[in-house]
């Protein structure tokens, strides 16, 4: 197998530009996209409507008003509260350095010790 290598370090050619791309006309499923909306806007009686868009942009910096914390974070922080004085552990998140949080583990031998206790 006398084959050579040709390497070169050189930059490479960039890709091709401005070059011709056929048009085979609209594809078969739009085509066949079209004539179901048809059939189902004849089956419903309506016909769909593309939403026209804004001209203005949405407001911002508007009043919203706080009606109070939702239940539902109230239960969770009274749950986990429960959770802590019945265990006699406190939960503690980590922050990872990039925004997230983690649990912080508990030590093996507490974790052998709840599991033993456990049964």
């Amino acid at each position: 197998m006398h084959h050579e290598m040709h390497a070169s370090f050189k930059d490479p050619e960039g890709p091709p530009l401005n070059y011709f791309v056929p048009h085979f006309g609209e594809d078969q499923d739009i085509k066949d996209s079209r004539v179901n909306l048809k059939v189902a806007e004849g089956i419903i009686g309506k016909t769909y409507e593309l939403p026209v868009p804004a001209k203005d942009p949405p407001p911002v910096n508007y009043f919203v008003p706080h009606f109070g914390e939702d239940k539902d974070v109230t239960d969770a922080k009274n749950s986990i509260a429960a959770s802590e004085k019945a265990q006699g552990h406190e939960l503690k998140a980590k922050n990872d350095g990039d925004g997230s949080y983690s649990l912080v583990q508990l030590e093996e031998q507490n974790i052998n010790k709840w599991i033993l206790d456990r049964e």
